[in-house]
């Protein structure tokens, strides 16, 4: 008699921590999600996504080469990738840390605080380096106008938003004019703001010759995949500002290629004189481990149940 009372004393103690264990998972998941809908819950679609139109005006206007940017006061930079528009942005969750103090810099906040979407204040070497070649702002917002003096406002767009030029956006693949080596990332990304434009930070040596004549052309640009056929006089070095992630794999000729961390976030490799084929391969790291692990767990619940 007394083992049962035990048991089910046991048992009814097991149901309400797991209520409550519940009950705060929910609470926590409804806090943390409405941190991220407040903004834009209870209004219409229109207010908070891209119409049509302004896809199709933002596809016109940024090119693959370059990308596009959003003002502080804006969360769209989430959206590029549904609409076909190269951004500059991710959701802060997604960002690693080396992304993460390149948006603390743009949005004015100590490189290395938490992580934040990329929220542009005003022209900065940071976000020069990014790539950016339009900013997307409020159409009303007076603070973007006196920031971005030297910048054009080319289009008036849906929803109250406005669409601003650089006036000389560097390109996303480029061969740098000179380059200097700092292994050091975060120190590499706060020194950005007193570089000269045409010099970049390496995080390794690699042979660079100045003034090199370089053409090459990309012959396949997906998420994963990015393939260019290069020609060099002379040894250089190419950089692709996308981010550096331990998922890519760069080859040379279809051999492993010697590669280095730029201005603390993007990618560049060595190429030496001639003709060659240049590819960059993404693989996400743990990936096929995160599935046997899965499929074992799994399998586990499955007989578990049985």
């Amino acid at each position: 008699m007394l083992f049962r009372s035990v048991a089910c004393i046991w048992s009814a103690a097991r149901r309400a921590v797991a209520v409550v264990l519940a009950m705060g998972a929910a609470w926590v998941a409804m806090w943390h999600a409405q941190l991220h809908t407040a903004d834009g819950f209870g209004r219409a679609a229109s207010d908070v996504a891209w119409s049509s139109p302004t896809v199709a005006r933002l596809r016109q206007a940024v090119d693959r080469d370059h990308r596009l940017a959003t003002a502080a006061s804006l969360r769209h930079a989430d959206r590029g990738g549904t609409a076909d528009v190269r951004v500059v942005g991710a959701y802060e969750p997604a960002l690693s840390l080396l992304a993460t103090r390149y948006g603390n810099l743009l949005a004015g906040r100590p490189a290395d605080g938490h992580a934040v979407n990329f929220q542009v204040r005003r022209p900065s070497a940071w976000l020069d380096r990014l790539a950016v070649s339009h900013l997307l702002a409020p159409a009303q917002d007076a603070s973007v106008g006196a920031s971005f003096r030297g910048w054009r406002r080319i289009a008036e767009l849906d929803a109250g938003l406005a669409l601003w030029q650089h006036p000389s956006p560097r390109a996303r693949i480029e061969v740098p004019g000179r380059i200097l080596v700092e292994p050091d990332p975060r120190a590499a990304v706060l020194r950005l703001a007193e570089l000269q434009a045409d010099t970049v930070l390496l995080s390794t040596a690699l042979p660079h010759t100045p003034g090199a004549r370089t053409r090459w052309q990309v012959t396949q640009d997906r998420a994963q995949v990015l393939e260019l056929d290069i020609d060099t006089d002379q040894p250089v070095v190419l950089v692709v500002r996308d981010a550096a992630d331990a998922g890519w794999h760069a080859s040379l000729d279809g051999r492993d290629a010697s590669w280095s961390l730029c201005d603390g976030l993007f990618q560049a490799v060595a190429v030496p004189d001639g003709h060659h084929q240049l590819s960059w391969t993404f693989h996400a790291p743990g990936l096929r481990s995160g599935a046997w692990l899965s499929l074992a767990a799994w399998s586990g619940l499955a007989v578990a149940a049985w």
